[in-house]
């Protein structure tokens, strides 16, 4: 019975994903250190709620889209071209940075990983960066809580600022998510279909030793 037991453990196991993980990266490029915020370990996610706390006294926040009212950061590949942006601020008051996207029926579901947002800073000193809040969710309304990074010094940029003042981001090497959601898709069938056949074996293992056993008449 405890054989049982572990083998429904183990097919219960294969089928679930991890927690969605956030890391954070920096590059220097044009008088500007850019903040890149990758995430991790994602299974069938629609949308995505998350809330930055930054040193306003040493950081300044550069504006991405000159074309909308108010500071905004740059949303990554991660949701691609079809993601609805619910929110991109910067409150200068409070000194928090809130991005929230989510994809629109019939959009298929995101796995696996990719870029969640780049932020552009301007500063003279070192400051803290800190993730409050990241929530992924599903497209059946399910919350995922994400594990988040340790606070993150961002150091005043070394590089020099370009003559005509404009704000180029930065080519990054990002990650295949549908790829790689298709990778870990693989991995979660194939772990189920390995311990359904554990478990025929072991059951008629269980079923031929007692027959061996029953006594001859």
């Amino acid at each position: 019975m405890r054989i049982l037991l572990l083998i429904f453990t183990l097919i219960a196991s294969t089928s679930s994903a991890g927690t969605p993980v956030l890391s954070f990266s920096t590059q220097d490029k044009e008088g500007i250190r850019w903040l890149i915020l990758e995430a991790t370990a994602l299974d069938n996610i629609y949308g995505v709620d998350l809330i930055l706390d930054y040193d306003a006294a040493a950081l300044e926040v550069v504006d991405l889209d000159s074309g909308k009212s108010g500071i905004q950061i740059q949303s990554g590949n991660l949701f691609g071209t079809s993601a609805f942006e619910v929110s991109n601020s910067v409150d200068t008051r409070k000194h928090s940075i809130r991005l929230a996207l989510s994809l629109l029926n019939p959009a298929p579901a995101v796995s696996g990983s990719g870029i969640l947002a780049t932020i552009a800073f301007k500063n003279t000193k070192p400051g803290i960066v800190q993730a409050k809040q990241l929530e992924f969710g599903t497209k059946e309304g399910r919350l995922i809580s994400a594990e988040l990074p340790q606070p993150v010094l961002v150091e005043p940029a070394r590089s020099a600022a370009t003559t005509s003042g404009k704000v180029s981001i930065p080519a990054l090497a990002i990650p295949d998510y549908s790829a790689s959601g298709r990778d870990n898709n693989l991995m979660y069938i194939l772990g189920g279909v390995f311990a359904f056949l554990l478990l025929i074996n072991i059951v008629f293992f269980m079923y031929w030793r007692q027959k061996v056993k029953r006594p001859a008449i």
